[in-house]
């Protein structure tokens, strides 16, 4: 009996080992067969690099070609004045290219453009490709973005054209095929331009217009006139359907062999010229002409001089082709006006209304080339409440309010050096960078930043102002041309950047958003000569941040006149009251402090930022007590205030509180915008003892005309306005077809389909593992029970 029930335990434990033993099996093939399955779907190993981005989506060129040596070709890519890249590129043959969202397309062309730009892409570390879409109703990629690796990074999109061999192709990157030996461009702008004589004129004047090719291989020279291009020139289509009918052709010209041709416009109106084909295998953005009615000029006196002013600010009457411009006369008259009436609501501490206002009172007076520190109530001027004032720390927005202090006191005649701006300037850049700046995302901060540090002498080449650049223009709605403030097109933001831009720029890419903008403006120009985005008449504040990006492209009155010949300044100087300020019904007192404020510099056609050198000082000793806090650097000492002029060593020890930003969400400051913000969370903040050295600044004053910057990195924005279906070309492929993304400093792995299947197959092993596992436990509890 006790042999039987030993002979069935070991019946047993055999049952048992079997199963364990099959299962054993089932594991190991479980475990295998999966990464086979791998090897087999992705065929041989990937010979070109593996791109990832952020999600690590692979984005690559799949081969399956076994290796063969073709002829190299040149490749050269071109971002603004750089070449990123340029070399000899072996081209390697691919049949599938993956898109953004890590989708396999296969491509016609195993040999193309973009195969060959994605092997540049793998043998360089100066760009990467970010952005790729596959369009399917196209069957084509189209390259949107490549990440512009030089001191900073710089995500260029939307405009990217190549060229092989001097020719323009007329197909996509993806569908012309590469032989060797050809020397291949990639560049980010427009292949042709349109300009004008100029752009707002009265009807039967013959307007010159000239066509242009961009000159993709030579940095010496941008542009070479292109005769013999096709223009057309067009209306407003008033019956338009949709994108495609917006204009309707009036008539086609043809550019002589210089590139120029005479056209006389016999009928008032907008007009859009642009350079075409029937082919399409030539295009450009259109250009804006206004064509106004012959008025009768009105004579003005000579007797008087033209208020200073650095552009047509409207000196002469009747100037620039017949629009009958607001006189010299009457602009002085009317600009006393405000800045009396600035001085009768001064305060006994000097301050004009409160701290915000008072900034941009002292930007209206220096922009008149008077001083804050000579405008004062009893004894304290405007420049000695901005200096004393400790009240910015707690403002929402201490970004803006920072970069509005810092230009308010440039404008006062104080030295970028001196302890009243130099820890400014550090925190604005510490903080308030493009990059930095993570709680004060929008546009209105980017441009008043900049334009802070530009006026404190940082160049336009470094790193925290090519972000600001950057950010500026990644801000253009390219379609219309406008800046978008708080989600909508704001005429007043797409004035202070154009200001911004051209202040700190004068690449092509700002360039480009410059034109683009100047188009909306003339575009939503009211028939009172201004502009409001949400109304029918002009808005005050609106019109004034317009007008500064206008004089800050050197234009005036003669360019931007409606066909009833009303201009900005007409609005201007029309609705100022005889107190000196603008109406509004929304203030308890009717003034209108926002238009009133901005009016002056507007009105003489000045733009940020206004910097006025620092004021000479009579010798005085140290201790004498003065009663007037004068221009130039000034410090306290003791209960008097006395003329010192801060030297570096001094800076270095200042210790100047100035907040610490340590919160992702902040509130807009409506003292820099006059486009109604969207208020969020009020930063938190503390204070820092600035004990440290200062950034190396100018230690002279800047001149009112600031250098501007060469060689600066433009933006990442797109101007081709004709839409993704149109740069797709008609074979079915796109014109910029363009690259895939990768993240800079990420390896490349040709192997990771095989270890994804592996991943796949261990976690199948793995479960089969378990499930085995709880069966040799049910048995081996079955055996403890025999």
């Amino acid at each position: 009996m006790k042999l039987e029930k030993n002979k069935g335990k070991m019946l047993i434990k055999s049952f048992m080992w079997g199963v364990a033993g099959i299962f054993g099996c089932a594991v190991f093939f479980l475990g295998i067969a999966p990464v086979k399955a791998g090897e087999s779907a992705s065929s041989t190993p990937e010979t070109s690099a593996t791109s990832t981005i952020s999600d690590a989506v692979p984005l690559t060129a799949v081969s399956s070609t076994p290796a063969v040596v073709y002829p190299s070709f040149g490749m050269h890519v071109r971002y603004g004045d750089l070449f990123i890249f340029e070399g000899a590129v072996t081209p390697t043959p691919h049949e599938s290219v993956f898109d953004t969202q890590g989708n396999k397309h296969s491509i016609i062309t195993t040999s193309s453009v973009l195969t060959a730009l994605i092997d540049a892409d793998t043998l360089s570390d100066a760009f990467s490709i970010t952005k790729l879409d596959y369009y399917d109703s196209y069957k084509s990629f189209y390259l949107d973005c490549l990440t512009i690796e030089t001191t900073t990074s710089t995500r260029a999109c939307g405009n990217w054209n190549y060229a092989v061999d001097g020719v323009y192709p007329s197909v996509g990157m993806d569908s012309y095929a590469l032989k060797g030996g050809e020397q291949v461009y990639v560049y980010f702008g427009n292949p042709w331009r349109i300009t004008a004589s100029t752009s707002t004129f009265p009807v039967n004047t013959t307007t010159a217009l000239s066509t242009w090719r961009y000159n993709y291989n030579s940095t010496s020279t941008e542009w070479t006139a292109d005769g013999r291009d096709t223009i057309d020139i067009s209306v407003p289509n008033p019956a338009s359907t949709g994108f495609w009918d917006t204009t309707v052709t009036t008539t086609t010209l043809m550019s002589a062999t210089e590139g120029t041709v005479d056209y006389t416009f016999s009928a008032t109106g907008t007009y859009y010229a642009k350079i075409t084909s029937a082919d399409f295998s030539k295009w450009s953005n259109p250009i804006t002409l206004n064509v106004i009615d012959a008025l009768v000029v009105a004579a003005t006196s000579t007797a008087t001089s033209t208020p200073s002013g650095s552009h047509d600010s409207g000196g002469v009457s009747g100037g620039g082709g017949g629009v009958q411009q607001i006189s010299s006369v009457i602009l002085e008259e009317k600009i006393k006006t405000i800045l009396d009436f600035f001085t009768s609501r001064q305060s006994a501490d000097g301050k004009v209304v409160d701290a915000g206002t008072t900034d941009w009172v002292i930007m209206s007076f220096a922009a008149h080339n008077s001083y804050a520190s000579d405008i004062a109530h009893t004894s304290s001027s405007l420049l000695q409440f901005i200096q004393n004032d400790t009240s910015l720390n707690n403002e929402a927005n201490v970004c803006a309010a920072y970069a509005r202090r810092v230009l308010a006191l440039r404008a006062g005649g104080i030295l970028a050096d001196d302890a009243s701006v130099a820890p400014r300037v550090v925190f604005l850049t510490a903080h308030c960078g493009a990059e930095g700046d993570k709680n004060l995302p929008e546009i209105n901060d980017d441009i008043f930043v900049a334009l802070a540090l530009h006026a404190a002498g940082v160049e336009g080449s470094d790193a925290v102002m090519r972000g600001l650049n950057d950010a500026i223009l990644r801000a253009q709605d390219t379609t219309t041309g406008a800046f978008i403030a708080w989600g909508s097109p704001a005429p007043d933001m797409t004035g202070a950047a154009i200001n911004a831009l051209e202040a700190l720029g004068g690449g092509e890419a700002d360039n480009l958003a410059i034109m683009r903008a100047k188009q909306y403006l003339h575009v939503t120009q009211l028939s009172d000569g201004g502009w409001n985005a949400w109304g029918t008449s002009a808005d005050y504040i609106t019109t004034a941040w317009v007008m500064m990006g206008i004089n800050a492209v050197g234009e005036g009155q003669s360019q931007w006149s409606t066909v009833s010949g009303k201009t900005p300044w007409h609005v201007m100087t029309e609705k100022l009251n005889a107190k000196g300020y603008y109406e509004s019904p929304w203030d308890s007192e009717g003034i209108d402090w926002f238009g009133t404020k901005h009016a002056v510099p507007a009105l003489l056609g000045k733009s940020w930022p206004i910097v006025l050198a620092s004021k000479p000082q009579p010798a005085v000793q140290i201790n004498q007590s003065a009663s007037s806090g004068g221009g130039g650097s000034n410090v306290n000492v003791g209960s008097g205030s006395a003329d010192s002029r801060i030297t570096p060593s001094v800076i270095a020890s200042s210790t100047l509180e100035v907040p610490v930003l340590v919160s992702a969400s902040s509130t807009i400051s409506t003292e820099a915008t006059s486009t109604p913000p969207v208020l969020s969370n009020s930063p938190q903040s503390g204070t820092i003892n600035f004990v440290q050295e200062v950034r190396p600044l100018s230690v002279t004053s800047v001149p009112a005309t600031l250098p501007r910057r060469k060689n600066g990195n433009e933006s990442a924005t797109q101007v081709n306005t004709s839409g993704v279906a149109n740069q797709l070309n008609q074979s079915n492929q796109p014109d910029n077809a363009l690259s895939p993304p990768k993240e800079k400093g990420q390896q490349t792995d040709p192997l990771l389909p095989l270890k994804k299947n592996v991943a796949q197959g261990s976690a199948a092993g793995s479960a089969a593992v378990f499930a085995g596992t709880s069966i040799l436990l049910i048995l081996r509890l079955l055996l403890a029970a025999l």
